[in-house]
């Protein structure tokens, strides 16, 4: 494999002066390329978390995984933090070195994507819990699955394992007995059935027994070294014998039946066919079906087939409802025997599935293939069981050891959320993991499960959405005379969930914020014109409002005109007319007519006839409003004499 050797940075004479490095490195990232619109920070895996806590000042060396293969802006950004590195050809991974401080600051560095401690692989379950995250969610943030079952589907469990104990891990031990195979040819009620309260149900393979304790094993025989992702989770053992298809639906009726009773909420299947052809409604999609709709989180492994024969992926793995799972090696290499499938129904997610060390049938299912002594995943320097653990483990390789993990993971999730429905517990394993340098959707999927990543992912899915807050607003006046001064006014604006903390105001009507306040009142001189006002409120979430708009109209006022005659006898009808009104931007709509003796008409036309009733002369004032289409009035008043008898 060619390599590249890029230019090194110069070396810090004194681990004193890192710090100093950082904090200038820092400002000159802000200003590459790419640095202002970062994404989240890159992941930082345990070992170099460790060191950077413990040994701040020390060197060390690590591997970083980059979005593209290393680049001009990216050796800078290495060169800035006093890091040495090297970058290969082939994949878009660099090996650095420099203090703890300075790989820290790759967290921030455009364009990484997570930075790994080298370090002397260690080939036992408890490194396949390191890689993805396992041991961080139990040490750090306490879950350990602790009141949720998992129920496998398998060959069965030997519960007479200390580390799969009948009565306290495996609360409950089912078999599925009758005879089997295509060739069965008793009475139909003999076939497949269930018997509970079995310590030992895995007398086949020892293949059960194995994925149980990858899944929820407590490790007793090795103190605890070599325990399972969910170690405080309960055990439901299923077993199908050799697995055939009656027995596997039976033992999902079993689940079916008996899940609320044993608090099952995660299903693993590690048994897989890819060469069938695909039917969701295929008798063991439509089982798989019922227990996602029955609030079971269904993970399935991708099958052994491999890669070269094309889409030989696990058919009861592809529905959109089952969590599909496929195999890496403990460098997080894609497992040569993960089954591929298509663009359209491949993996969900990768998980560590090569020489996984886990609990061993005890029994007549010991020394059946694929139990090794031995992880090669390093072959020159392959590490072995001890001889006390040769006693009660041993490893295997396959998809059906990458599964277990990923039911673990769901039962730390619904620990950590009990109220997460099987989706959510599955879109927050698939959007938390982080992408396989190098290898296809088809192969890898999202990528390797990051249980710490999938944790955070469920407290989001889990808390109640956020609410955005609602504008009102209301202006004082909202008609009159231009220039007219107004107080917009949105104290009448709410935030359920928070406190609204910033008006943006739209005096204009134009789309342009022309003023932001902390206060919810704000004064503003119209001139002449039909104006839209609007306010959006933002709250303590970040989170902003529909606009809330009222209209305000400034206007020219009307001017009233009116005439009638100064004197009257009481019984003559008299004639008050306004039309000689008018309004200069808009037009008059009412006419409001004072007689002065408590009469008052109000109309749409400007004439008005009137006759006052009197005993003795007497002079009324009478006053004509004219109100336009802006609501804006103007007034004019005259008097006028009105005496008895015919008298003037």
């Amino acid at each position: 494999m060619q390599r590249r050797q890029a230019t090194a940075a110069p070396r810090l004479e004194a681990a004193r002066r890192s710090l100093v490095v950082l904090l200038l490195a820092s400002l000159l990232l802000a200003l590459l390329p790419g640095s202002a619109d970062s994404d989240e920070p890159a992941l930082l895996g345990p070992r170099l978390q460790e060191v950077i806590a413990t040994d701040p000042l020390g060197t060390h060396t690590a591997a970083v995984a980059l979005d593209t293969l290393l680049d001009p802006a990216t050796e800078l950004a290495f060169d800035t933090l006093g890091l040495d590195h090297v970058g290969f050809d082939n994949f878009p991974v660099a090996v650095v070195r420099g203090t703890s401080t300075a790989l820290q600051g790759l967290q921030t560095v455009p364009g990484v994507r997570s930075v790994w401690l080298d370090h002397k692989l260690d080939q036992v379950l408890a490194e396949s819990r390191v890689v993805m995250g396992v041991d961080t969610v139990q040490a750090d943030l306490g879950y350990d699955g602790a009141g949720v079952g998992i129920a496998v589907i398998d060959s069965g469990i030997e519960a007479t394992h200390a580390d799969l104990e009948f009565g306290t891990k495996t609360i409950q031990n089912v078999e599925i007995v009758g005879a089997q195979g295509p060739e069965y040819d008793g009475p139909l009620t003999a076939l497949a059935v269930p018997v509970e309260n079995v310590p030992d149900t895995d007398n086949v393979t020892g293949h059960g027994t194995h994925v149980a304790g990858i899944a929820a094993g407590n490790g007793a025989r090795s103190n605890g070294r070599l325990r399972g992702v969910a170690s405080g989770a309960d055990l439901v053992g299923i077993g199908a014998g050799e697995i055939y298809l009656v027995t596997t639906l039976a033992s999902y009726d079993w689940l079916l039946s008996n899940k609320d009773e044993y608090g099952i909420r995660v299903l693993n299947n590690s048994w897989a066919d890819g060469s069938i052809p695909y039917d969701p409604a295929h008798p063991l999609n439509l089982a798989s079906k019922a227990a996602y709709d029955a609030g079971i989180v269904v993970v399935q492994a991708a099958g052994n087939g491999g890669q070269a024969s094309g889409d030989v992926y696990n058919r009861y793995a592809a529905p959109e409802w089952v969590l599909g799972v496929g195999g890496v090696d403990k460098l997080g290499n894609l497992g040569s025997y993960s089954s591929r499938g298509t663009a359209g129904r491949h993996v969900d997610v990768m998980a560590v599935g090569s020489y996984i060390a886990s609990t061993m049938a005890l029994t007549g299912a010991s020394g059946t293939p694929n139990q090794l002594p031995c992880d090669a995943t390093d072959p020159s320097s392959p590490r072995c069981l001890s001889g006390n653990e040769l006693t009660y483990y041993t490893y295997k390789v396959g998809t059906s050891m990458a599964a277990p993990h990923v039911a673990g993971i769901a039962a730390l999730i619904l620990q950590a959320e009990p109220t997460l429905t099987p989706r959510q517990v599955m879109d927050a394993i698939i959007a938390s993991a982080i992408p396989v340098p190098g290898c296809a959707e088809i192969d890898c999927g999202h990528g390797l499960v990051n249980a710490v990543a999938a944790i955070e992912a469920a407290h989001d899915l889990a808390a109640p959405p956020l609410e955005a807050p609602t504008a009102a607003i209301s202006a004082t006046p909202s008609t009159g005379e231009a220039p007219l001064a107004v107080t917009l006014d949105a104290t009448g604006s709410v935030d359920t969930d928070g406190t609204v903390v910033s008006y943006e105001w739209d005096v204009t009507s134009d789309g342009e914020v022309d003023a932001t306040t902390t206060t919810p009142t704000l004064a503003h001189t119209y001139g002449v014109g039909r104006h839209t006002a609007s306010v959006t409120v933002v709250d303590d979430d970040g989170l902003r409002s529909v606009p809330a708009t009222v209209e305000i109209v400034a206007s020219d006022a009307p001017h009233a005109v009116a005439t009638a005659p100064e004197r009257a006898k009481d019984d003559q009808v008299v004639t008050i007319d306004a039309s000689g009104s008018s309004d200069p931007d808009g037009q008059i709509v009412t006419y409001t007519f004072d007689l002065g003796d408590g009469t008052v008409i109000e109309q749409s036309t400007p004439v008005l006839q009137y006759a006052w009733d009197i005993e003795r002369p007497t002079r009324f004032t009478w006053v004509v409003t004219v109100t336009d289409d802006a609501g804006i009035s103007d007034a004019v008043a005259g008097s006028i004499k009105v005496t008895p008898g015919g008298r003037y």
